[in-house]
């Protein structure tokens, strides 16, 4: 743990002189002195200086731990994606991200340092999965993430009312390098004046370290982007000191930690870091999901007169289809009918989903929908439908989920349909009354 320290490190006090009979407790009383910001989590032995990559929004990073165990649950794997739980559809697994990614950092109590080669910068960029490994602060193939970002302070004076004012983290250009952004000093700026404290609105665990709009280097597939720009992207965290210049990981210089899962840390592996920086991968998908809903149909018609009704005869059979699908397969769905208000078990799809990727949908019956040709489909016969009704009003809805998320939300890239229809024998198939 991160010991206690004094906020005003010019303190001076008196020689001591020791009065106290040994094994006696005594009171020390410091003036100024405030108690360090306690961590929610525990530091390996002999590590000072560190930067801990901690989340994208609410999902903890993984990384590649020895022996590479797989990732928890909820947690960003390895490969990029995440497992996750969303009310109301439960786990859903192999989930890409999206829209901004706003990712999570904590860095040690005495970062910035001082001096000439202080750590003062740090920078996330970003790169299509590449097998070639980071060669460093000049690589050319990465991005830097250059959403502006500030931090909240409040400022307490002796002669009025409290105000709260912003600090400008970056980015900037520093050395010819883009993209830096200054670490939240110990403490907020001193404006002067009768200000009498000053502290910080937030800690870095619930602030942005670098904001990231993928749609801008992802964007779904469009009429005017007919090209698929979804998949794996590398992520990397750098540090910097006053000049720009690249500060490298190590025993003299700092750590870069990696959460496990509880209350410690540990220190980065081989596979984690290359050229100096922290690099994890992110799975990026923005792509929308499809759907489509026809009426149903008897013998290729779907309207077999004028009032909208699917007549039908003994020995028909009622086609019922439709298309639930995300070119990636990164979404679910569900399809349900109600014959009036009661749901139809026998032709709705099993809760809570089907994977759009499956072959086939399975129903509160033994027949599923079968996927023909990228549609669901299956025939009915008419009694199938109507039960003990002779003729029957139905409502179709076709519900489908998309799974990417920003971290801490379900994007709802989803789509919806809805359709009514009715089965009626035809009039010289009725019985007579």
């Amino acid at each position: 743990m991160r010991q206690p320290r004094a906020a005003n490190s010019s303190l001076k006090l008196d020689p001591p002189y020791w009065n106290y009979a040994c094994g006696t407790e005594i009171v020390i009383s410091v003036p100024g002195a405030v108690a360090c910001e306690e961590p929610t989590y525990d530091i390996p032995p002999g590590v000072t200086l560190f930067v801990l990559p901690y989340a994208v929004g609410s999902t903890p990073i993984w990384g590649i731990p020895p022996s590479a165990p797989p990732a928890p649950q909820g947690w960003l794997r390895a490969d990029g994606k995440v497992d996750y739980s969303w009310p109301g559809l439960g786990l859903l697994q192999d989930a890409p991200f999206g829209g901004t990614l706003n990712f999570i950092h904590d860095d040690s109590y005495f970062i910035p340092t001082g001096g000439v080669n202080g750590i003062v910068y740090y920078r996330y960029s970003y790169r299509r999965a590449s097998a070639t490994a980071n060669t460093g602060a000049d690589d050319a193939s990465w991005t830097p993430i250059m959403a502006s970002l500030a931090r909240w302070y409040r400022l307490e004076y002796s002669d009025r009312l409290p105000t709260y004012q912003t600090f400008d983290v970056g980015p900037a250009t520093v050395g010819g390098r883009s993209g830096l952004f200054k670490f939240k000093p110990r403490e907020p700026p001193h404006p002067g004046g009768t200000v009498v404290a000053r502290e910080w609105v937030s800690g870095n665990l619930s602030e942005v370290a670098a904001s990231w709009d993928t749609t801008l280097a992802a964007p779904p597939v469009s009429t005017t982007n007919l090209t698929d720009d979804a998949g794996v992207f590398q992520v990397k965290v750098e540090v910097f000191d006053p000049d720009g210049d690249q500060i490298m990981p190590g025993a003299a210089t700092f750590r870069f930690l990696v959460r496990e899962n509880g209350p410690t840390t540990r220190n980065t592996t081989a596979g984690e870091v290359a050229g100096g920086a922290y690099v994890f991968r992110v799975h990026v998908d923005n792509n929308k999901v499809e759907s489509e809903l026809p009426q149903p149909s008897i013998g290729g018609v779907a309207a077999s007169d004028d009032c909208g009704f699917l007549r039908y005869e003994p020995g028909d059979f009622v086609h019922i289809q439709y298309l639930a699908a995300h070119r990636n397969n990164h979404a679910v769905f569900h399809f349900g009918i109600k014959r009036g208000s009661n749901p139809l078990a026998s032709a709705s799809t099993t809760a809570p989903y089907v994977e759009v990727a499956a072959a086939s949908a399975p129903t509160g019956s033994p027949t599923p929908y079968n996927k023909v040709g990228g549609n669901y489909e299956r025939n009915f016969t008419p009694t199938e439908l109507v039960g003990d009704c002779v003729n029957a009003a139905f409502a179709a809805s076709l519900d489908v989920y998309g799974k990417a998320t920003n971290g801490t939300h379900r994007l709802g890239i989803d789509a919806s349909e809805l359709i009514a229809f009715a089965l009626a024998l035809t009039e010289a198939d009725e019985p007579e009354p």
